[in-house]
């Protein structure tokens, strides 16, 4: 191979310099990584990405080119533009923008990434969206990332908001701020696992009011890990636009489809 065939070498950071003490793992397995430079590797929607293991990578399913443009979840053949959820649900806001579907592997990983401690995993979940769906974000024109609060009883059991770490690492990355301090869940709402839309939606009902007024937000992008049913979403959304906010979209990690 001659000089200009190289690939480009990826620089070193002191992000990549602590994987001596502390291996980076792979967000899909939760294994360490081989050592070496990736916190500066380009951003990119090819088939692979340092900050992942290839056979972990490759069981990874992403939203493709046929998909709700509501929710964004996966169209079936006698579907066009959107799915039988979205065609007969009412929503607050103008799209979700997902980047991956809720499979087998996703779910391990958001376990992880939410439930185990794995905060670092926002990185290279945040890298990806960017590298796969970045142009879409700045096509929106967005003012703030609004992460979706989590309750404080929950917060201080898990100890961080997996969704606002998501969002602070799309900041870095997309240069858009991240508003921690427009929302807050008042309501404990509990698991909604086997609820469905219409009872999460009731169950979500007065679950976040407004903590600072967005005054001067006409366009918000709310940022969460999963969308399933959309009603904590959408419970946020009633939220922003009542207080005045023009243009509200989603932006999650996940789809799942009901």
């Amino acid at each position: 191979m001659n000089k200009r065939n190289k690939p480009a070498r990826v620089p070193w950071a002191l992000r990549d310099i602590a994987g001596l003490v502390f291996p980076q793992r792979c967000p899909v397995c939760d294994r360490p990584l081989p050592f070496g430079p990736r916190a500066k590797a380009p951003l990119s929607a090819s088939g692979t990405d340092p900050f992942f293991h290839p056979d972990c990578f490759r069981k990874l399913s992403f939203a493709g080119e046929r998909y709700c443009l509501r929710c964004g979840c996966p169209l079936q053949e006698n579907e066009t533009e959107y799915c039988r959820s979205c065609r007969t649900a009412s929503f607050s806001f103008i799209r979700n923008l997902p980047l991956l579907l809720y499979n087998e592997a996703a779910r391990a990983s958001v376990a992880y990434f939410k439930y185990r401690g794995r905060q670092e995993y926002a990185l290279p979940y945040a890298r990806l969206w960017m590298g796969f769906r970045g142009e879409e974000l700045t096509a929106v024109k967005p003012d703030v990332l609004i992460p979706v609060p989590i309750h404080r009883s929950r917060l201080r059991k898990r100890g961080y908001n997996q969704a606002a770490l998501f969002a602070y690492e799309l900041e870095k990355l997309s240069g858009i701020p991240c508003r921690e301090d427009i929302l807050i869940r008042s309501k404990h709402t509990g698991a909604q696992k086997e609820l469905g839309r219409k009872e999460r939606l009731a169950n979500m009902e007065n679950a976040f009011r407004l903590k600072n007024s967005p005054e001067g937000i006409h366009c918000a992008v709310l940022v969460d890990d999963i969308f399933t049913t959309g009603s904590t979403l959408e419970s946020c959304s009633r939220v922003l636009k009542a207080a005045g906010v023009e243009r509200i979209y989603t932006l999650t990690l996940c789809v799942a489809s009901e």
